[in-house]
Order: structure tokens, then C-alpha cells, then sequence
């Protein structure tokens, strides 16, 4: 079966909804909202384990343990949000149980801008909302991830409309090279909201 052409491959497309640099852009647009200090782009993820280290929590090793909507099992990524609530609403949405009373630790990773890129809509598979997800966006991110273009990569949550470009999850790559640039912090514990529970 012969392959489709690989969309890491081509150029960027001319329009981006966030500021953020497509696959190969080399001249990225500043935008206001995210960015922290010196062009740093500020990401979220809740864990499940307060104990666990931040350098623990973004090693990558739940993507190698099971699939994800933009990755094949087996494969080293961790998913991450650019908002704090996004990244919440991610997390309550993929728990497992559903206890009386939980804590979960919150982490925070700051990229150099240059190391975050975003995936063109035109882009999408066409079943990219499906609740399960399925082989064509798990090949779309893995292709991303085997290439080891950018730390970063923006992609839209199915959780949300979409309506505020800024708000997306980001892939990040923990085997590029330049993983190491990135800050990370935490956990931060946040009590939930006993009324997410009933």
C-alpha cells in the first residue's frame, strides 16, 4: 500500500490561527497572551501523583506505556495544555475513578518559543473529534515526534470549541535534543472541587 505524503514534509501554510510557528517557519509572529519573560511559552499539565518529581512527570514514559490521540503506544510523549483550566478539564476527563476526596499536583513547563510549533487545521484528519481515538491522528503525531522537529507541538483539545486559538494542548517531545532547554516546576497541589465528584 503506497503511503500518503507526510505533512512534516511540505512547507508551512501561509495562515496560523495562533502567532505560532508551523512545520519549518522561520520567522515566527510574536503573540502577546502566552508568552512569559523572554519569549517562553507557558504550559500546564495536572499528574496524578503528588509525590513524583516534575523531571518524572514529563519523562514521557505514559505514552510509551499506553496510546494517546496523537501517539502509538510505545512511543516517549507528554501531554500539556496552555491554559491551566484546559489542562484540568483534560485530566478529569481521562481519570480513572472518581473518589470522594483527590489532590491533584500540578506542573508547569516553560519552552523558548522557537522550540513550539503548531499543527495547521488544514492539516486535521477528518475524524480528529472522534471520542476514541483513532489510527489517523496517532500516525499524524507520531510522524511529528519520529521527526524531532520542535520540543512543542499545538494541537486542538476535542474538549473545546476552539473559539479562543491561544487555548491548545501541546505535545512535548521528551528525546529532542533540546528538551533540556525547557524549565519545568512543581507539583503544585490543587485540592478538586468536591461538586466535580458527585
Amino acid at each position: 500500500m503506497a503511503h500518503e505524503p507526510s505533512i512534516w514534509a511540505g512547507k508551512s501554510t501561509p495562515h496560523r490561527s495562533t502567532g505560532y510557528r508551523a512545520w519549518r517557519c522561520s520567522r515566527p509572529r510574536l503573540f502577546r497572551s502566552d508568552r512569559i519573560r523572554k519569549l517562553l511559552v507557558r504550559l500546564y499539565r495536572f499528574g496524578s501523583d503528588s509525590t513524583r518529581p516534575a523531571a518524572e512527570e514529563f519523562n514521557g514514559q505514559g505514552g510509551v506505556l499506553a496510546p494517546g490521540r496523537w501517539h502509538i503506544k510505545g512511543t516517549p510523549v507528554v501531554y500539556a495544555s496552555t491554559s491551566e483550566p484546559l489542562a484540568l478539564l483534560e485530566k478529569l476527563v481521562h481519570r480513572r475513578r472518581s473518589p470522594a476526596s483527590v489532590v491533584f499536583p500540578l506542573y508547569t513547563a516553560e519552552v523558548p518559543d522557537h522550540l513550539v510549533e503548531e499543527l495547521p487545521a488544514t492539516a486535521l484528519p477528518a475524524d480528529w473529534r472522534s471520542v476514541f481515538p483513532g489510527s489517523s491522528t496517532q500516525r499524524l503525531g507520531n510522524d511529528w515526534l519520529t521527526s524531532r522537529s520542535a520540543v512543542g507541538l499545538l494541537v486542538p483539545s476535542i474538549l473545546i470549541t476552539g473559539a479562543v486559538p491561544e487555548v491548545k494542548n501541546c505535545l512535548v517531545n521528551p528525546e529532542h535534543p533540546d528538551f533540556n532547554r525547557i524549565t519545568l516546576r512543581g507539583p503544585m497541589l490543587l485540592p478538586l472541587d468536591s461538586r466535580f465528584t458527585r
